[in-house]
């Protein structure tokens, strides 16, 4: 594996060196040219420091020499892909960006695909407010931002709404975007797709990393006196961790892997741009719990709870109570029910969504049951399960309750997923790489929506609404 992205490296990274951040004084420091957003799906906090003394690029360069907040959490329940790319550069959580799940991410039939006849259209027509990109536009409109990965949802939503550059892997081999964005792919995502380059789980963060530089270049960014922002999402080890779970041999390979191609990138990157003025953050959107069958000794024992099951005991229930089961639904640990057109039998509804509730609540596996209005007068300091589910929804919302399984059981048959309120699955790394800020380890709990706050202040730009997170500030220099 190894060998085959050492080949790679050399036709997909022609321009290589190593460099270093100069160190100004504070008076010299100007916003940032470039703002640099990587996003490496799935990967859980522990990896670097499990690692460290095999690691010895990317991975190694940024967590030695950034500021690395070592209790950084995406502070919502349903730690998914969608609900955390969206809260990297706005700010807020799902409840107030509208993405608190992947189902309702960026599927959108009205915008298709270019030059992918047949494939589900994408847009980020469901994300609510703003995000750093519209905050840098409000300042200065030329400011750009390019946004790449494999993944459609990863790829949109960190920049939000914006009309920007925004492109994704098609299952075709070649990287597209939709009507929402453009109606043509640009000459130079044409030329790059016309390589054909390996598109093998091993190869693909590799070619995402050649992508996002091709459009540095094309793009120009960063190379202005105003901040541009480049996002990149990584999502092999989302693909690992899910296929081998996140503890064999195929992580290590893995992480050694991402740890290679992206002190390529960087010195590539550095030797386009100067180094001073670009701005790195190293992030992810979730973690992962380890398989339930080897996961460490804990009580109860973790177990795989069957969703179907659950499922057809909701059905069982409203059909009882003679309610159209059409308008009450389980999304996996979520009940939905359309309220308005059971408004005269909202008595009836609550009844039955009780006696389920018990019923569920004595399964193995199930720790929890909570009606939504309940989570709203709960104690959101110091129960972090019920803070995560009330940042998770909106405020109107058609959930009327949510199960929390005991930890690191799971739905479904996957060797191993995310999506739960623990820490192992909400616990991310959160590193910030530059002149700008501080090297060293922080310890301080914070949150991803801390991010966008945090960059805003460096590049001299306010958020255009009200927002959750709050700035970083004794990282910044």
């Amino acid at each position: 594996m190894i060998g085959v992205m050492k080949r790679l490296a050399r036709t997909l990274f022609p321009v290589l060196f190593v460099a270093s951040f100069p160190h100004q004084a504070a008076g010299q420091r100007s916003p940032p040219t470039l703002i640099v957003l990587i996003t490496i799906d799935q990967f859980r906090a522990d990896y670097i420091d499990r690692f460290d003394r095999q690691l010895h690029g990317g991975l190694a360069r940024i967590s030695r020499g950034g500021a690395w907040f070592t209790n950084a959490h995406q502070d919502h329940a349903i730690t998914e892909t969608a609900p955390g790319h969206a809260t990297l550069l706005s700010g807020r959580f799902p409840r107030s960006t509208g993405i608190f799940a992947n189902r309702v991410g960026v599927i959108d039939e009205s915008s298709p695909l270019i030059d992918a006849p047949g494939a589900t259209g994408a847009s980020p027509r469901r994300f609510q407010g703003t995000t750093l990109v519209d905050w840098l536009r409000a300042k200065d409109p030329q400011s750009r931002a390019l946004s790449v990965s494999m993944k459609d949802r990863a790829a949109i939503l960190p920049v939000g709404r914006s009309r920007s550059e925004v492109y994704w892997y098609n299952t075709d081999g070649h990287f597209t975007t939709s009507r929402y964005y453009r109606d043509t792919l640009p000459d130079w995502v044409k030329r790059f797709n016309a390589r054909n380059l390996p598109h093998t789980i091993t190869d693909i963060d590799e070619i995402t990393l050649a992508l996002a530089l091709d459009g540095l270049s094309a793009l120009s960014l960063g190379t202005e006196s105003r901040t541009d922002v480049l996002a990149i999402s990584l999502s092999a080890t989302d693909l690992i961790g899910h296929s081998y779970a996140p503890d064999p041999p195929q992580m290590a390979d893995n992480m050694l892997g991402v740890d290679r191609i992206l002190g390529a990138f960087v010195d590539s990157l550095f030797k386009l741009r100067d180094s001073a003025r670009v701005a790195i953050v190293l992030t992810a959107d979730h973690g992962v719990g380890s398989m339930p069958e080897v996961a460490r000794p804990v009580k109860p024992t973790p177990v795989r709870v069957d969703a179907a099951e659950l499922a057809s005991g909701l059905r069982a229930i409203l059909a009882a109570a003679n309610i159209d089961a059409n308008l009450v639904e389980l999304d996996q640990q979520i009940v939905l029910a359309d309220r308005n057109a059971l408004k005269d039998r909202t008595a009836t509804l609550d009844s039955a969504l009780d006696l389920f509730a018990r019923q569920v609540r004595a399964l193995p596996g199930v720790s929890r049951v909570d009606r939504i209005h309940d989570l709203l007068k709960g104690d959101t300091i110091n129960d972090p399960i019920t803070r995560r589910w009330v940042h998770q929804l909106p405020a109107r919302t058609n959930a009327q309750m949510v199960i929390t399984l005991t930890p690191f059981s799971i739905f479904g048959g996957l060797p191993a997923t995310h999506g739960s309120p623990y820490d192992y699955d909400t616990h991310v790394p959160l590193i910030l790489y530059g002149s700008w800020f501080v090297p060293g380890k922080y310890p301080e709990f914070v949150r991803t929506v801390d991010l966008a706050p945090t960059l805003a202040a460096i590049a001299g730009v306010k958020p255009g609404e009200k927002i959750d997170g709050v700035v970083l500030r004794r990282a910044l220099r």
